[in-house]
């Protein structure tokens, strides 16, 4: 039997939030595809309460949905970006234009809004993925924006006249703002794999697949996760 080798990584903990969901939002099938366990936030406070409590979360992830960040707790931007700051993974996405001080946190500004898909560019962010994302969501009014990375942050993605996916980093740590709702993606599964991937960021050079089967022989199946890694 040849022997297979492949690095494996223990599943993380990963602090979810959103405050509203219209539709199947795809955050939890993607912390299940990406190996890790996720914790849903019950409000703005109890995430507030989640992510300063000492748990180590590998990835937190934050969606603002329904009412602008500015309605919630005034420590979300602050606790966030402290997360961030001391080397946190930090995903995000945000309806309204206005919420400036959250998008300052992912380096990023709002280009425009709806575009409706965000292009495969072909880089590893898109691992997995066939084709470009569709995005729609029937109930929101705005169901995505696309954005132009500020700083050193980098776009990936062309989306309308921006980028559907920014990643930045704040501190020590590591973000990424995506255009689409949680909710709005127009197959669930391309939406599952985007976020997964950036789950599995690790900062090195090399793209490889998220999540991995391994069928050794005839008889023994061998899931394993692998992360992911950048340029």
């Amino acid at each position: 039997m040849a022997a297979l080798c492949c690095s494996l990584a223990s599943a993380g903990q990963v602090l979810y939030w959103t405050d509203d969901t219209e539709g199947t939002s795809a955050i939890p099938g993607a912390i299940t595809l990406a190996g890790d366990t996720g914790t849903a936030a019950t409000s703005d406070t109890d995430f507030v309460a989640l992510l300063t409590g000492g748990t180590p979360w590998s990835g937190v992830i934050i969606g603002i949905q329904g009412s602008p960040i500015f309605l919630y707790s005034s420590s979300i931007i602050p606790d966030l970006t402290t997360y961030a700051n001391d080397g946190g993974l930090l995903i995000g996405a945000d309806w309204y234009s206005g919420d400036s001080s959250f998008f300052s946190l992912f380096q990023a500004s709002v280009a425009g809004q709806n575009a409706g898909s965000i292009t495969n560019d072909g880089s590893w962010l898109f691992t997995g993925i066939a084709g470009n994302i569709g995005i729609f969501n029937p109930v929101w009014g705005v169901y995505d924006q696309y954005y132009t990375p500020t700083g050193a942050a980098i776009g990936h993605g062309p989306s309308g006249s921006g980028y559907g996916i920014i990643q930045g980093a704040t501190g020590s740590g590591t973000t990424f703002l995506d255009g689409p709702l949680f909710d709005s993606y127009a197959t669930l599964s391309q939406g599952q794999q985007l976020i997964a991937n950036e789950l599995g960021y690790t900062g090195t050079s090399t793209p490889e697949p998220g999540t991995f089967a391994l069928l050794l022989g005839s008889s023994v199946l061998l899931l394993a996760r692998r992360k992911l890694f950048a340029r």
